[in-house]
């Protein structure tokens, strides 16, 4: 990778990650949790979820299941109480059945784009003029866990893909994901 590249790819980085931050401190403001017992056992369910791999058709790489508690989540619990499900199925996984040092450019972003789907898809479900449009419940959920999945896909994809000098990311954020480690 050439050295303006790869001062390129560390600028996308650091947009990306400003951006989950960003959200996360949203978060902070707009947390609410009207009922705390159902928002504690979405968290629990995504946590657990977190743990198991599903093998995707056709594809080398895995998907974690605690995507589908946060798509659950997005028409039932507050923008808050979505983004913190997200981050805490990242950081489940994150933290689980690893081995070595963490990356922490791995994890930030990660972390990053956990906040950012979920905060995405959410303001996309409950946005209003859907009735105007006529867009019903169903057509609504399908497109926010559209946009889910290509936010927290996408950014990853931007990066030069290289057999010799890569590292796979398995999770459920990086579906496409081969992550350019510098030359040493």
């Amino acid at each position: 990778m050439n050295r303006s590249s790869h001062t390129l790819a560390r600028w996308y980085l650091g947009a990306i990650v400003a951006l989950g931050l960003a959200t996360v401190l949203e978060t902070k403001l707009v947390l609410d949790a009207p009922a705390p017992v159902r928002f504690g056992t979405f968290v629990a369910l995504t946590a657990l979820g977190a743990l198991f791999k599903v093998q995707l058709p056709g594809q080398s790489t895995t998907l974690s299941a605690s995507f589908f508690f946060v798509l659950l989540g997005i028409p039932q619990l507050s923008m808050g109480e979505t983004i913190i499900l997200g981050v805490a199925g990242c950081v489940v996984q994150c933290f689980s059945k690893r081995t070595g040092r963490p990356d922490l450019r791995t994890r930030l972003l990660g972390l990053s784009l956990s906040a950012l789907a979920p905060a995405l898809s959410w303001k996309l479900f409950h946005a209003g003029g859907w009735g105007v449009l006529g867009i019903e419940y169903p057509v609504r959920i399908m497109l926010s866990s559209v946009l889910y999945f290509v936010v927290s896909t996408w950014p990853m994809s931007g990066f030069e893909r290289s057999e010799e000098h890569t590292s796979e990311l398995q999770s459920r954020l990086h579906l496409v994901c081969r992550l350019p480690l510098e030359k040493k």
